[in-house]
């Protein structure tokens, strides 16, 4: 299946969600999204709703490699700034 301009999705590995353009959305992301919108619904979660997450993390992911691709992270200043605190809290 394409999404977007050519890009590609996989089935997921055994240790993650999904594979986008070679990009792994570890299946601890996917869990994650799935309890924060469990805790967020009075109901169980459906398999529409599971499949909605998968959705927009796939998307999210899309977004984040098109950014790179077009050189956001070198010319715009907020998006620096938005990455530099999370990049120093995790230097070791």
């Amino acid at each position: 299946m394409a999404l977007g301009g050519g890009s590609t999705f996989s089935p997921p590995p055994i240790s993650g969600a999904a594979i986008v353009n070679g990009q792994v959305i570890e299946q601890a992301e996917y869990d994650r999204s799935l309890v924060a919108l469990a805790n967020d619904k009075r109901n169980a979660l459906t398999p529409e709703d599971r499949d909605r997450i998968l959705e927009r993390l796939i998307e999210e992911e899309l977004l984040i490699q098109r950014g790179i691709e077009i050189g956001l992270v070198d010319r715009d200043r907020a998006v620096r700034s938005a990455i530099i605190p999370p990049l120093i809290l995790a230097t070791p």
